[in-house]
């Protein structure tokens, strides 16, 4: 029901322009989110789009950051929020696997996708510079982030590894207990190599640390080595960054890729409200694209 009146509401409007008119976009004052910890390339953006919501409509986002797949699910799942700006384990918990189908209190999530950024930004395995990992067989013996709760970080690693053919037991696992902290571990040197967007706060402090930053390339010629990833991870898609730290449209770099954040929400959400927050992340878009690294996978466009 909300797929089919979100894409017959976009057709009707047909641009950004006749989104932001008639009729008025309507909205509670207060929508409550969810997102990856503060500093997270989805959190960073809720906060911008929030700002636009404010100042164009004096409606308040309030963000609720989550350590972990889990964490940022809990509250859509309870209805203590509308919407999450989630990863890849919208689809897992759609599918109920991993943590998702660990337990009876969860299983298939009645979940539904309405919209996706699609930006310049690579999800991928990031190292430090330090740790001399050029090709992601560099891998093999070094220590890898494992975050507890979090499918998406974790079985994203995985399938990356996979393109080496490596699994987890060629490299040394060490666990966190969020996003965050496997983050900081990776900035102060508890670890080698960890999952982020490209764009994510922590990378960029990454880079600006002795450390260092360094993207391992997923080569686009490897069929072989693609088709080890899309048999653990069929969302992946190849993709040329051009945003992130250190990364420019003049220095891209060769890697995989998909839409991140994806705009959630349960399928008893109501109807209008989903059209309606939808056509104001459209309609204002170029009130906040500039905010936050990545906003541009929301234009109308992509």
């Amino acid at each position: 029901m909300i797929r089919t009146t979100l894409a017959a509401g976009l057709l009707v409007a047909g641009t950004a322009t006749a989104l932001a008119q008639a009729p008025p976009i309507q909205l509670p004052s207060t929508i409550a989110v969810t997102a990856y910890d503060v500093g997270s390339g989805g959190y960073n953006q809720v906060v911008a789009i929030g700002n636009a919501l404010r100042q164009r409509l004096n409606v308040s986002l309030r963000a609720l950051p989550g350590r972990n797949d889990i964490a940022r699910q809990v509250p859509l799942r309870d209805g203590r929020a509308q919407f999450g700006y989630l990863g890849v384990a919208s689809y897992f918990s759609q599918e109920g696997v991993y943590e998702y189908g660990a337990s009876r209190e969860w299983g298939p999530q009645d979940i539904r996708l309405v919209l996706l950024n699609n930006s310049d930004q690579l999800l991928t395995i990031i190292t430090a510079r330090d740790a001399n990992i050029r090709t992601l067989a560099d891998l093999r013996g070094k220590r890898v982030a494992w975050v507890a709760g979090a499918p998406s970080l974790n079985g994203n690693i995985t399938a990356l590894m996979a393109f080496a053919n490596l699994s987890w037991n060629d490299v040394q696992r060490v666990d966190f207990g969020g996003y965050g902290a496997s983050m900081t571990g990776l900035i102060n040197g508890q670890v080698d190599a960890a999952f982020a967007s490209t764009i994510a706060g922590p990378v960029y402090q990454l880079a600006a640390s002795p450390r260092g930053v360094h993207y391992p390339p997923v080569p686009h010629n490897d069929t072989e080595g693609w088709a080890r990833i899309r048999a653990k991870a069929p969302f992946y898609i190849p993709g040329i960054g051009k945003e992130g730290a250190e990364i420019t449209p003049d220095r891209p770099v060769e890697g995989a890729t998909y839409p991140y954040p994806i705009l959630s929400t349960y399928a008893a959400t109501d109807e209008a409200l989903v059209y309606n927050f939808v056509r104001a992340h459209l309609a204002f878009y170029d009130d906040y694209k500039a905010a936050a690294p990545g906003n541009v996978g929301w234009a109308l466009e992509r």
